[in-house]
Formats: C-alpha cells, sequence, structure tokens
C-alpha cells in the first residue's frame, strides 16, 4: 500500500492561487512531505533544535498572524510529541510574542491528528494564530473570528 504524505481531500478549495493544492499534489507525486522538504519560500520566523516556526503562506481568514511549528523530524501521531518538544514549543510562542505584539493579547494554538481530524499534510503541525484585533479595546473585531476546521 502506498504511504500517504498529504491528504487533498480537506485542502483549501477556496485558495484562489492554487498554489497549496498544487503544492499538496507534487507531495503525494513526489513522495516527499512538504514539511520536510520546506520549500525555498516560506518565511521563517524562528527555530530551534527540534522545531522550525514558518509563517503561513496560506492564512486563515482574519488570522492576523498565523503561525506554523513544526517537527523537525517527520512524525505523524501526537503520541509521538515528547517532553522536550512541549518545551520548545513553548519556547516558540514566547519567541513569537515579541515578534508578533497582537499575539501578547491573545491567540490560539491548535493541533490536529488523526485519520478524522481533517489534516492535510501527514506532518504533525501546531497552528499559533491571532485573530484580527481591536486596537482599542484588545478584542477580536465583530464578525472577524478565526474558523480552525476540525473534521
Amino acid at each position: 500500500m502506498e504511504r500517504r504524505i498529504v491528504d487533498t481531500t480537506y485542502a483549501n478549495q477556496d485558495d484562489s492561487s492554487g498554489n497549496y493544492l498544487q503544492l499538496l499534489e507534487e507531495a503525494e507525486r513526489d513522495q516527499k512531505c512538504p514539511f520536510c522538504n520546506l520549500p525555498g519560500d516560506n518565511k521563517l520566523v524562528a527555530t530551534t533544535h527540534w522545531w522550525t516556526m514558518i509563517e503561513c503562506r496560506w492564512p486563515y481568514e482574519n488570522a492576523e498572524v498565523h503561525l506554523i511549528l513544526i517537527p523537525n523530524r517527520h512524525i505523524e501521531d501526537i503520541m509521538d510529541v515528547g517532553q522536550n518538544d512541549w518545551g520548545e514549543v513553548n519556547s516558540l510562542i514566547f519567541m513569537a510574542m515579541k515578534i508578533y505584539p497582537t499575539l501578547k493579547i491573545g491567540g490560539g494554538l491548535a493541533v490536529r491528528f488523526g485519520t478524522n481530524s481533517g489534516v492535510t499534510i501527514k506532518h504533525l503541525h501546531f497552528h499559533l494564530i491571532a485573530p484580527v484585533t481591536d486596537e482599542q479595546t484588545g478584542r477580536v473585531i465583530p464578525g472577524k473570528h478565526v474558523n480552525f476546521p476540525i473534521g
């Protein structure tokens, strides 16, 4: 049985550029994980020994900040995230808060795992997201919530 690198079923079909779906289709065809072979056009934010943080090239609607935290080794199961990993993820979050002031106000850390989650890239990764925020109130602008799909 052929190993699935990605699952295009859940790919954002609204990507007008078509680049995201193209990246997934190429990864599947070439059997090369897009996170193990990060294309050079990703904006690197920070890196640690075990993790890399990039800006998401296809941020969710209404996300003022959308970062992807990726383990440098290919893992697919959340049970393979060890104690050292959690420490480095925490360090990356604190680094991101220094770079992106909106994250100091708040945001979310999300991860999908397993076959029923809606994951597209079969390399475990975290999404660090902050919504568009009203500078005066520090709250989400009404109608500008970020929807993180699961399933």
